[in-house]
């Protein structure tokens, strides 16, 4: 459960900017959408607002970047403007941009933050958040890496043995949040608790695609009988949503890169959908190899004619 998020010196964001899911202090009613996280209380559902160019989109930007920075093992790997702090103000230029995350797993809640920049992490921490303390889980920063001890499985000398050698080990273009919670998760298992969360957010922009939702409604009858009981309700004018499945070949790829791509993949990786990259009318589709078969999965809408019909339309 996300409790609060905050971002200063990226993007669109100067100062400090926070969004957090915690109830008014005045708001008593309706104790249906609020829920108990460990110590803190939430709302289930909030919403952001505000006018053109105020930074919504850049906020769901930078949750998505705080996400793919613990996801990888090194800053390289990940897409990073060499501008991503904010341009507008000259002492922006030369200071690290900052991320914050605070949110509740597994009964736990956590707080997150990370300085960085292009190429490097300047500084993290990773804290346990209790009611009336912080309990610091590690820190890092110029003055190097400290971990306590007490979230380790290891004691003693053997626990800072196994410090002396992560100082050594971590480079300053990695996190520790990553390395620690991938390659150390028995050592260090609140770590490890904390990074599979972030790993797992969902974040859902205006100019994704919906990736292997054919794959999906295929293969899966109970969410695709959620989908389609949701979608009439819309009033798209679509009544449900289907799957058109047909068998690819070489052949039918020749001559259209996206599809030999898909259909190489699916060839490699059978059983698991390939998003085919682009189609004809802005088509949504997989190619997966089932039982040496290869299927090629595309989504399609139902609409009603006058007279009750089914008449299927492309999603475009």
């Amino acid at each position: 459960m996300l409790l609060r998020f905050a971002a200063e010196n990226i993007m669109s964001f100067k100062d400090g900017v926070e969004f957090n899911t915690f109830p008014a202090s005045k708001t008593h009613s309706h104790d249906w959408h609020k829920i108990e996280c460990g110590h803190a209380t939430a709302l289930r559902l909030s919403a952001i607002y505000g006018a053109n160019g105020a930074g919504k989109s850049n906020l769901l930007k930078c949750i998505c970047l705080l996400k793919s920075i613990v996801s990888h093992e090194k800053l390289g790997d990940v897409a990073i403007d060499s501008d991503l702090c904010f341009r507008l103000d000259n002492d922006g230029k030369s200071a690290p941009s900052e991320l914050a995350i605070e949110f509740c797993t597994e009964g736990k809640i956590f707080y997150y933050h990370i300085r960085f920049t292009r190429n490097e992490v300047v500084g993290e921490q990773l804290f346990l958040s209790q009611k009336n303390n912080d309990v610091e889980i590690f820190r890092r920063n110029e003055d190097g890496l400290k971990v306590s001890s007490e979230f380790m499985s290891s004691a003693g000398s053997e626990a800072e043995l196994f410090v002396n050698a992560m100082k050594r080990v971590i480079r300053p273009d990695m996190s520790a949040l990553s390395f620690f919670g991938t390659y150390y998760a028995q050592e260090m298992p609140l770590v490890h608790i904390a990074l599979d969360w972030l790993k797992r957010i969902q974040v859902v922009l205006p100019t994704m695609r919906t990736g292997f939702l054919p794959h999906l409604l295929e293969v899966d009858t109970r969410f695709a009988a959620l989908v389609n009981s949701i979608v009439p309700d819309l009033h798209t004018g679509i009544n449900r949503l289907d799957i058109r499945k047909e068998v690819i070949t070489d052949e039918d790829a020749r001559g259209v890169k996206a599809l030999l791509n898909a259909l190489t993949d699916a060839k490699e990786n059978p059983g698991q959908p390939q998003l085919v990259m682009e189609t004809k009318n802005g088509e949504i589709a997989n190619i997966v190899v089932e039982d040496g078969c290869a299927w090629l999965k595309t989504l399609v809408a139902i609409h009603k004619d006058a007279d009750g019909n089914d008449v299927e339309m492309s999603m475009d």
